[in-house]
């Protein structure tokens, strides 16, 4: 018995170094594993609306939980192009042009707004509008 303990403290002295190594892999999983599902689920959310959002949001406060990304605030290609009086396609080119910025989602085609952004946009034409009367 005594000659095998030898080797059994040997292996465990192999596993004691190895530990911080399999700690690092299994962080990187891990992280690998929460990147994948962020992924997911901002794709998800690229496919509601801002009530769909307000409400995941509310159900998040009523059980004491914060969302880990911050959704109130946020339009859809549709709702904003609504909001502007615009057509979608009118939206994407003004996107695409850089005159009004957003969030691609990956994963998809679709885009989130701030209402700020859209909000500001709308400012700034109003005053352009007012400066050349």
């Amino acid at each position: 018995m005594s000659a095998m303990l030898p080797g059994v403290e040997h292996a465990i002295m192999k596993i004691a170094d190895l530990m911080p190594q399999l700690l690092r892999e299994l962080e990187k999983l891990n992280q690998n594993i929460v990147n994948q599902n962020f992924e997911k689920n901002l794709t998800k959310i690229g496919k509601l609306s801002s009530e769909d959002l307000n409400e995941v949001a509310e159900r998040f406060r009523q059980f004491d939980l914060e969302p880990q990304v911050s959704t109130a605030g946020l339009l859809s290609t549709d709702e904003a192009a609504q909001r502007l009086r615009i057509s979608r396609r009118k939206l994407l080119e003004m996107t695409r042009a850089g005159d009004l910025p957003s969030i691609k989602v990956p994963g998809t085609k679709n885009r989130l707004f701030h209402t700020r952004d859209v909000e500001e946009f709308l400012d700034d034409c109003v005053s352009r509008k007012e400066k050349d009367q």
